[in-house]
């Protein structure tokens, strides 16, 4: 495996979704791949269509990251091989939209390790393998909902606003080591994503929404253009001005009504 001469992209979350689109459109692009997830037989599954489809070969590490020593298991993985990525995929991430109160507490801590406390990890133990390149990229997927705060989305939307500073900070840090951060802020995708928080999108937002392959195809254009941020679709876009110029009273209202209507 590690005489293979492509270099490596790391995606995490990727048994599913955005995370399995973005294996399929890096190895295209001529990468092996580090395949990341909770499902395991996912993993095994996509890694053969990589091989026999792409020619590129994959790590699988069946990991859930928001398990205490994940990371660390997942970077000996990594270094056992001898492999050095020059792109990182912070992909894996969970959703929670219930009344605050209603939820088990447990439910939110797995949401709050993984879409934060994991993602900040691996970026912190993967930079140094990422400088030992001339240029390499690591992309962390935020949300819309990182631009106002979202009633019975609470936890969610704060841990994606987290995850739109933390990025947006660390790539001023990392432009001198030759390592470019985009942040990308999906809306509304046709992935397992509701499915998993035992919901379905309405029509509108259905009617509005984007593939993951779209998603992923603008955002890796904007991550080797080397772009700060990626906000795929016009109605996104729209989303992301209006919330600019909103006060934050209306901006609470309009969303906590909303998403009533959405789900």
């Amino acid at each position: 495996m590690t005489q293979n001469t492509k270099q490596w992209a790391l995606v995490t979350g990727a048994s599913s979704g955005l995370g399995a689109e973005y294996a399929k459109e890096l190895a295209i692009r001529g990468y092996n791949l580090i395949l990341v997830a909770r499902r395991e037989d996912r993993l095994n599954d996509l890694a053969q269509i990589l091989e026999r489809q792409f020619n590129a070969k994959s790590l699988v590490v069946g990991l859930d990251l928001a398990k205490a020593g994940a990371v660390d298991e997942l970077m000996s993985a990594i270094q056992n091989q001898s492999i050095q990525p020059q792109i990182l995929i912070n992909n894996a991430g969970v959703g929670s939209y219930e009344d605050f109160q209603t939820v088990q507490f447990e439910e939110l801590a797995n949401l709050m390790t993984l879409n934060m406390n994991a993602l900040v990890e691996l970026t912190y133990k993967m930079v140094p393998l990422l400088k030992t390149h001339d240029e390499s990229f690591i992309l962390n997927v935020a949300s819309i909902a990182a631009f106002q705060p979202i009633p019975r989305f609470s936890t969610y939307a704060a841990t994606k606003s987290f995850v739109s500073f933390f990025s947006l900070a660390l790539r001023e840090e990392l432009l001198a080591d030759g390592i470019f951060v985009t942040t990308l802020y999906p809306g509304v995708t046709l992935t397992e994503f509701a499915k998993r928080m035992g919901k379905d999108f309405s029509p509108f937002l259905k009617k509005i929404s984007h593939t993951a392959s779209e998603v992923v195809h603008s955002s890796l254009k904007a991550l080797f253009k080397k772009r700060r941020i990626c906000v795929p679709g016009f109605f996104n876009k729209l989303n992301r001005l209006i919330m600019k110029i909103l006060p934050t009273s209306w901006k609470l209202a309009l969303a906590g009504g909303s998403m009533k209507k959405f789900f």
